[in-house]
C-alpha cells in the first residue's frame, strides 16, 4: 500500500497534500504559530483502490498506480499411484480366522459391557476403564502405550491432552499431567524412553512417573508414532510424510513422502501404516519408504496394530475403523480380513497390544480389553532330551488348579502309553507356567518305543472352555541309539565355497548279528558353531531326529547297508568339523515279560511278609526286578524277584505294592496289589465341630474331643487360627474374643488329633458380624486453676472399627 498524508488549517473542511503516495509510516509537520492543524492519512493499493474520505470534505485528487502483476507461477506435482499389494503363499492367525468364520457373538460382561456391541468368537471384551471427558468427533479415550514395568498409558479428555496411568493390576486411572499440547499418540522406545505426538507441534519426550514435558522436537510432528524393534529409533508422521527419528542423536531423517495417520512395524521391522488425511487404506513399506496398498475397510482405517505375541493374533494386524465401532483383523501375508468387533458410534483410535495374549481398543471415553476365550489347543510337543519329560505349549491360558478337573496343572488330566505295549506310563507331576502356556509333564525315562500323549477333554482355559471331544493326542517316537551296532561311511564329498555348503554321501552298515528296522536316522552332534546348520530330508534344519536315511517299517538286516544318501551342511564361515554321528532305529518287535506268579495279600504287623515273584521274558532275556511302589521298609532282590517286609503298627492297614520285571530292552510289565494288615494302627476320631457365628466383642470357646480306638493317648492342637485366637492345649479348646476390626469370613479352621502315629481333623468356618463399638478417649488428666483462667485441653480417641472420628 501507499500512503498520502493531508493537512487541514482550517477545521477539517480544505485540504492539502503533504506526503503524497509514500512508503513512509512517519513524518514530522512543523505548524506556523496559532495554527491549529488537522490530519488525514489516505491510503491506495496496487489494485486501484482509493481510501475514500467523509462526504464534505474536499481533498486533492488522488489516482493510484495500477500493478495487477504477472500470473503466479504454477507446479504440478503428478498424484502419487500406490500400487496394490500381492498375497503370498503363507499365513498367520489361521485358528483365529477360522473359528471367527462361524460368526458367533461371544458373551457380553454385564458388570463390565464393553463399548462393541458384536464381538465374534475366539475373543471377546470388557470395558477395562473409563477417561472421563470427549472431545468432539466422538474421541474421547485417544493414545494408548505400555511402559517397560508393565504400566499402562492414555490420554484424551476434552481438550486431548490429559495423560493418565494405569499401575500394573489395576483399571483405575492415575491423572499425570494436563494442560499440555493435544496427544494423538505415545510410544515408549527401546530404552524406556515416553513419547508423544501432538498433530501438528514438535515431538514431546515426556516424563512417564509425572507426565512432564522434558523434550520438544522438531515442528510439524502430525498424529502417529511407532517404536522399531530392537533400535534406537521411530517412525514418526509428519505434515510432510515419514521421518525416522533417532532418540539417541535426535535427529529426524525423511523416510517417505506419504502421510499416514497410525503406525506399527512387524517382528521383521517392516513398517504398516494407515493413509490419512484421505484414503484411509493400510499402506505397507518397504525399506526405501515406497508404500503398497495392503487393505481396505469400511469407513476407513484409522488406527493400526499387531496382534499380542504368543496368541491366536499373533503375526496379525489390528485395524481400527474410523466410523461404526469396528475393529478388523487382518492377515498381511494372505491379505484376508474379518471383523471381529462391531457396534457403537465412536471412532476407534487407540490400539495397544498388553501382556496375557490381551490388546486394548478405545472407542468414545471407554477403554476396553479385548482376551481370548477359545478351547484350548497344544500347538507345541517337545520331548525333552533323556525322555522323561514332555513339554505341551498351549495356544491359550489353562485353569490352573492341581487338584481340580479342569486343571491343567493336574497329572490326572495326563495320559502317556507305550504303543506297542499297551501300557501306561505314570505322569508324576505337570509344572504350568501361565505365562509360557506351556505345561512340563515329568516322568520316568521311556524306553524305545512309539507312545501316546493325552490331554483330557476336561482341561479347560482360564475362561472356563474346555477342550472337549475326546481331548488332544500326539504321538512320538523314542529311538534306539545303535550307533555301536552300527558303521557309518561317507563318500563324494562336495564343498560350494562361494555359500560354504558341503554336501556328503553317507552310507549306513548294520554290523549287529540282528536287525534293526526304520525309521532309521543320522544324527551330527556338537558341530561346533551355531553358524553350522544340518538339513534334514525336508531342506530345513534338522531336528533332534535328524535325517531319515530309512522309512518306518523298512528293516535293515544284520552286515546289510543303506543306499547312498547325500546330506547336506551348511558351513558359512568354512570351520574345521569335528562329526560325532549317531545312528537312530528301532529293534525288532519286543515282547513283554510275564508273571507266572501270584503275591501274598495278607499281612501282620511285627510277622515278616515275604513274596517270591517269577516272571519270564519270551524273547530270551534276563529279568531284572524293581519294587516301583511299596510301603516303607519293603525291598526286592532286583535278580530272584524276592520281597520281603517288616510291617509296622504305623503301617497303613491296606498297603499297596507295585512290581515291575524289566527285560534287556527296558520294557516291563508291572504286578500291582494290595495287601491287608492286621494289628496296624487306627486313627484317632474326632468330634464334629459345626460353623461358627458370633459378633465382634463375643468370646468364643469351642471344645474340641476325641478317642483312640487302640486306646493311644491323643495330642490335640489345631492350625489356620484367625489372628487373634489361641488354642488351649491343656482345655482343649479354641478361644478367642474377635476385635472390633475382626468382621469376615474365617474359613477352614483346624483342629487336629494325634496319637503319634495318625492325625484325624476337622474343619469348620467361622463368621464374625459387624458390631459397632462406641469410640474411646484417652483419659484427661486432673487440672486445678483459678477462677477466671483459660484452659485447653486436646482430646485423643481410637474407634475400634476403624471409622473417622469427629
Amino acid at each position: 500500500a501507499k500512503y498520502s498524508l493531508l493537512v487541514s488549517t482550517d477545521g477539517g473542511n480544505r485540504y492539502r497534500t503533504v506526503l503524497y503516495r509514500t512508503d513512509e509510516t512517519s513524518y514530522i509537520y512543523q505548524a506556523v504559530t496559532g495554527e491549529t492543524p488537522v490530519f488525514l492519512v489516505r491510503a491506495t493499493d496496487l489494485a486501484g483502490n482509493v481510501e475514500a474520505v467523509a462526504e464534505g470534505i474536499r481533498v486533492p485528487r488522488l489516482s493510484a498506480d495500477i500493478n495487477l502483476g504477472s500470473a503466479p507461477a504454477v507446479t504440478i506435482t503428478p498424484p502419487v499411484i500406490v500400487p496394490n499389494a500381492e498375497p503370498v503363499g503363507e499365513t498367520v492367525a489361521d485358528r483365529l480366522f477360522e473359528e471367527a468364520a462361524f460368526g458367533i457373538p461371544s458373551r457380553t460382561s454385564t458388570s463390565q459391557p464393553s463399548a462393541f456391541t458384536r464381538v465374534i468368537r475366539p475373543l471377546a471384551a470388557e470395558r477395562f476403564a473409563t477417561i472421563p471427558g470427549e472431545s468432539g468427533a466422538d474421541i474421547g479415550a485417544l493414545a494408548l502405550a505400555v511402559g517397560p514395568a508393565g504400566r499402562i498409558y492414555a490420554s484424551g479428555g476434552p481438550g486431548r491432552n490429559l495423560l493418565y496411568r494405569f499401575d500394573a493390576g489395576s483399571v483405575e486411572p492415575v491423572k499425570l499431567a494436563s494442560g499440555l499440547p493435544p496427544i494423538y499418540d505415545l510410544v515408549f522406545d527401546a530404552s524406556g524412553q515416553l513419547w508423544a505426538s501432538t498433530g501438528g507441534e514438535g515431538l514431546l519426550q515426556l516424563d512417564p512417573n509425572t507426565g512432564a514435558v522434558l523434550a520438544r522436537i522438531g515442528a510439524g510432528i502430525a498424529l502417529g508414532l511407532a517404536a522399531i524393534p530392537g533400535d534406537t529409533a521411530l517412525y514418526v508422521s509428519t505434515t510432510g510424510g515419514i521421518s525416522r527419528f533417532n532418540t539417541a542423536t535426535r535427529k529426524l531423517t525423511p523416510f517417505s513422502g506419504i502421510r499416514v495417520d497410525s503406525m506399527a512395524v512387524g517382528a521383521d521391522g517392516t513398517l504398516y501404516g494407515t493413509a490419512w488425511p484421505s484414503g484411509g487404506e493400510v499402506l505397507r513399506f518397504d525399506f526405501r519408504g515406497r508404500a503398497e496398498k495392503v487393505a481396505k475397510v469400511d469407513g476407513k482405517a484409522e488406527s493400526i496394530a499387531f496382534g499380542p505375541a504368543g496368541s491366536l493374533l499373533e503375526g496379525a494386524l489390528l485395524v481400527g475403523h474410523e466410523t461404526g465401532g469396528t475393529i478388523t483383523v487382518l492377515d498381511p501375508l494372505s491379505l484376508r480380513q474379518t471383523k471381529i468387533a462391531t457396534g457403537g458410534d465412536g471412532r476407534v483410535e487407540g490400539l495397544q497390544p498388553i501382556g496375557g495374549g490381551r490388546f486394548l481398543a478405545t472407542q468414545g471415553d471407554q477403554i476396553d480389553v479385548f482376551f481370548t476365550v477359545a478351547a484350548p489347543r497344544v500347538i507345541e510337543t517337545t520331548i525333552a532330551e533323556g525322555f522323561n519329560r514332555a513339554q505341551l505349549t498351549f495356544d491359550v491360558s489353562l485353569t490352573k488348579n492341581v487338584k481340580a478337573p479342569a486343571g491343567g496343572d493336574n497329572p490326572a488330566n495326563y495320559t502317556l502309553v507305550n504303543k506297542d505295549t499297551g501300557e501306561t506310563v505314570n505322569i508324576g507331576a505337570v509344572q504350568y507356567n501361565a505365562d509360557s502356556r506351556e505345561a512340563d509333564l515329568l516322568f520316568e525315562t521311556l524306553s524305545p518305543a512309539e507312545y501316546e500323549l493325552t490331554v483330557a477333554p476336561s482341561v479347560e482355559s482360564e475362561q472356563g472352555i474346555p477342550i472337549g471331544g475326546t481331548g488332544v493326542s500326539t504321538t512320538f517316537r523314542v529311538f534306539e541309539d545303535v550307533s555301536v551296532s552300527t558303521r557309518i561311511s561317507y563318500a563324494n564329498t562336495r564343498l560350494n565355497r562361494a555359500d560354504g555348503t558341503l554336501l556328503f554321501d553317507v552310507i549306513v552298515t548294520n554290523s549287529a548279528d540282528f536287525d534293526i528296522a526304520g525309521p532309521i536316522n543320522v544324527v551330527f552332534d556338537e558341530l561346533g558353531d551355531s553358524s553350522v546348520v544340518f538339513f534334514g530330508n525336508d531342506g530345513a534344519p534338522a531336528d533332534a531326529n535328524g535325517y531319515q536315511l530309512l522309512v518306518d517299517g523298512t528293516v535293515l538286516a544284520a552286515g546289510a547297508s543303506t543306499v547312498v544318501q547325500t546330506v547336506t551342511i551348511a558351513n558359512p564361515d568354512l570351520l574345521d568339523l569335528n562329526f560325532q554321528p549317531r545312528i537312530l532305529a528301532t529293534l525288532p518287535p519286543n515282547q513283554l515279560p510275564t508273571f507266572s506268579s501270584a503275591p501274598t495279600l495278607a499281612a501282620a504287623v511285627g510277622a515278616e511278609y515275604e513274596y517270591t515273584a517269577a516272571a519270564d521274558d519270551p524273547d530270551g532275556n534276563t529279568i531284572i526286578y524293581v519294587l516301583a511302589d511299596a510301603p516303607e521298609g519293603a525291598s526286592v532282590d532286583p535278580n530272584t524277584g524276592q520281597i520281603n517286609w517288616m510291617p509296622r503298627k504305623a503301617a497303613a492297614a491296606q498297603s499297596s505294592f507295585e512290581l515291575r520285571a524289566y527285560d534287556a530292552r527296558g520294557a516291563y510289565k508291572r504286578q500291582t496289589w494290595i495287601v491287608d494288615v492286621t494289628g496296624t494302627n487306627r486313627a484317632p476320631i474326632i468330634s464334629p465341630v459345626n460353623d461358627v457365628l458370633a459378633t465382634e466383642g463375643d468370646l468364643i470357646e469351642i471344645p474340641v474331643s476325641g478317642f483312640d480306638p487302640d486306646g493311644d493317648s491323643l495330642i490335640y492342637f489345631a492350625d489356620n487360627l484367625p489372628p487373634g485366637a489361641v488354642f488351649d492345649y491343656f482345655g482343649q479348646a479354641l478361644r478367642w474374643r474377635p476385635g472390633g476390626d475382626a468382621a469376615g469370613v474365617y474359613e477352614n479352621v483346624t483342629m487336629i488329633a494325634s496319637d503319634g502315629f495318625v492325625e484325624t481333623s476337622v474343619s469348620f468356618d467361622i463368621v464374625i458380624a459387624n458390631n459397632n463399638v462406641a469410640p474411646t478417649l484417652a483419659p484427661i488428666p486432673d487440672r486445678t486453676i483459678s477462677e477466671g483462667d483459660e484452659i485447653t485441653f486436646t482430646l485423643f480417641g481410637e474407634d475400634e472399627d476403624g471409622d473417622t472420628l469427629r
